[in-house]
C-alpha cells in the first residue's frame, strides 16, 4: 500500500458522508468504532507495515444476534495483509454508546 494513500477532507463533507449512513435504512446501530492511539500505532509500528485496512464484520453473540464490527490489519507495500504479527486489531469502543457530547462529533 502507498503510504500518502488517503485524502484528509473538510468537516462538512465528512458530516454529510456519516449523515448519509445514518440515515440509511438498515444501516445498523453503530455509528462508529474508536481505537486507542498506542494500538493504532502498534499496527502501524510493524516491520514493512505502509498503512492500515479496516475490514468491516460481524461478531457473533451468545444469543445469536451479531454485532457490527470492525478489523484493523497493517499492510506492507506490496498491498498484502500483514497477517503474521498477532498485531489485529479489534474490542474497539463503540458509539453508541461510547459517543462524543452532542456538537463534539460528526
Amino acid at each position: 500500500m502507498d503510504p500518502n494513500i488517503g485524502q484528509f477532507i473538510p468537516l462538512e463533507t465528512a458530516r454529510e458522508y456519516v449523515d448519509n449512513y445514518k440515515n440509511l435504512p438498515g444501516s445498523g446501530p453503530i455509528r462508529a468504532h474508536g481505537f486507542g492511539k498506542n494500538k493504532v500505532l502498534e499496527v502501524l509500528n510493524q516491520p514493512g507495515a505502509t498503512g492500515l485496512r479496516i475490514y468491516y464484520a460481524y461478531e457473533k453473540l451468545g444469543d445469536g444476534t451479531f454485532k457490527q464490527q470492525v478489523v484493523v490489519v497493517g499492510v506492507n507495500a506490496q498491498n498484502e495483509d500483514l497477517l503474521d504479527t498477532n498485531k489485529i486489531l479489534d474490542f474497539s469502543s463503540a458509539c453508541p454508546p461510547y459517543c462524543p457530547s452532542v456538537g463534539k462529533g460528526l
